[in-house]
């Protein structure tokens, strides 16, 4: 499995890292390559975000001075709607507010260890699955290729050859783009141009002819696609809303 991009945030130091050192040692336990950020200030992991630091999996408290714990989720959630978010937390009382942000798990200080245990072999056993199932293999002329759908930003035509943008690198291909439109129909790619297929993780908004992704690139729509885009688009909201609501 790939290195776990992880953020941890408490405002009470000594908290920050005993949770931080628990949390590396179940990773350790399961052999899980962890590359954990500590925020002791809510706002200084709000400012990162702002910025356009993603995460894989966040933890944190609820209770922090300046910007709490549900209304930093409720931030992230603007930006990456995937991200995987857990409440660490002794005011159980707070446990039905973070429904509002879809959290993950809410781990009780109370029976920290057993419910930081139960929630991090959730977590990697539906992202080993999820990753796994969402891997793509094509032989272009004489190379074998392969890379998970959910990095892929965008596809660009380049004449007889493919750009693919993904999330740490780019691939030159030679390829048809009609060809990896239909490897790639099952994993909510739009084909907004001849020549940009999107993936609509990435898409941050829509606007004429426009599509703005969250890196801050634009990319155009054919005239004669926006409607079908458009729509499309508003249909992988609805069923991505949906799914979230009920995890």
């Amino acid at each position: 499995m790939n290195e776990i991009k992880a953020a941890l945030c408490d405002d009470e130091k000594t908290i920050l890292s005993y949770v931080g050192n628990e949390i590396e040692k179940q990773f350790e336990n399961e052999h899980i390559p962890l590359n954990l950020c500590r925020y002791s200030s809510s706002e200084c992991l709000a400012k990162k975000i702002r910025n356009g630091e993603k995460y894989d999996i966040y933890f944190m408290d609820i209770d922090m001075p300046g910007i709490n714990g549900l209304a930093l989720a409720s931030e992230i959630r603007e930006s990456d709607s995937s991200a995987v978010i857990m409440f660490i937390s002794a005011k159980e009382e707070y446990v039905f507010d973070t429904f509002r942000v879809n959290s993950y798990r809410f781990i009780r200080k109370m029976n920290f260890k057993n419910d930081l245990s139960e929630a991090i072999s959730s977590f990697l056993k539906n992202h080993h699955s999820s990753s796994q199932s969402r891997v793509i293999t094509l032989r272009a002329q004489n190379e074998i290729i392969r890379f998970n759908a959910d990095d892929v930003i965008y596809i660009e035509a380049q004449d007889k050859y493919l750009n693919i943008v993904l999330k740490e690198k780019t691939l030159l291909i030679r390829y048809k783009m009609s060809d990896i439109e239909s490897l790639l129909a099952e994993y909510k790619f739009l084909r907004i141009h001849k020549s940009y297929l999107v993936n609509c993780r990435f898409i941050y908004v829509i606007k004429g002819k426009d599509v703005q992704l969250e890196n801050g690139t634009h990319l155009p729509i054919s005239r004669y696609r926006i409607n079908a885009v458009t729509e499309q688009f508003m249909l992988y909201m609805t069923e991505h809303s949906g799914a979230l609501s009920q995890n």
